[in-house]
């Protein structure tokens, strides 16, 4: 029997506070850099948060960064804007609002740490993975693009469909899921997170995925209950581009 790991803990991990700025949304933004032992320079990761608020101690995160730590790679780990010691607020950031926040962090590891770092790719998690092809395509040079479990339709769309599953979780019959879910997606969209969803809920990533050239890997479940993963398999492979491979885990959610 393997012996088994012990929990993450950040009070046992090796990190450094670092601050830097948003020129573009005019904000300041904090994080943990994440070194590895070993002589720099580095290639260098920075993580792309998913939805809600973030949390320095979160496992899921730090899982990530450890284990690329662990493995020769310097990871950039951010307080999301409006989170820990990050000024702004996510809830009224749109998608591409959000995007600037990783532009920055990539810039602040090219200009002012330029001694540790050999290239710089992204690694989106969730909401964070829908946010990686805006940067990808953008004029920030990142050497790869990492999407875990990051939707590639519609958010609306994404909504109704993570709205549906969630009625099935709780034992509501498909049938019947299926006519409620749009009645809890317009809960969601127009009451209970109305300011969220004003902000982000038009957008498609797709115009995005068209245009990222760099080294591409999309990680993806095929139990998703969040993300709908045959049409987010479909849409990225009808784009025909061999830079992008994804990779769906039978069984997986």
């Amino acid at each position: 029997q393997p012996t088994p790991r012990p929990p993450i803990n950040l009070d046992n991990m090796s990190y450094e506070d670092i601050h830097f700025e948003n020129p573009t949304a005019g904000i300041a933004l904090a994080g943990m850099l994440f070194v590895p032992e070993g002589e720099p320079p580095f290639p260098a990761v920075v993580i792309i948060h998913g939805s809600g608020t973030s949390r320095r101690a979160s496992p899921w995160y730090l899982t990530y960064a450890g284990y690329l730590q662990g493995n020769g790679i310097l990871v950039l780990l951010p307080d999301k804007r409006g989170s820990e010691s990050s000024g702004g607020d996510w809830r009224t950031s749109s998608l591409e609002d959000l995007a600037t926040d990783t532009q920055s962090a990539i810039s602040y590891l090219r200009t002012e740490r330029p001694q540790l770092v050999e290239s710089v790719g992204i690694l989106g998690v969730s909401q964070g993975g829908i946010i990686a092809p805006i940067v990808a395509a953008g004029p920030s040079g990142v050497a790869f693009a990492i999407n875990v479990v990051g939707s590639g339709v519609p958010m609306h769309d994404q909504l109704l469909y993570e709205e549906n599953h969630n009625l099935r979780q709780i034992g509501i019959l498909p049938g019947l899921s299926n006519a409620l879910a749009y009645l809890t997606t317009f809960v969601n969209r127009n009451i209970a997170n109305r300011d969220v969803w004003s902000a982000v809920g038009n957008f498609d990533p797709l115009p995005y995925w068209r245009e990222v050239d760099v080294p591409t890997l999309v990680l993806l479940g095929d139990q998703d209950t969040n993300v709908p993963t045959d049409q987010r398999r479909d849409r990225l492979n009808a784009l025909d581009k061999e830079n992008i491979r994804v990779v769906v885990f039978e069984g997986s959610g």
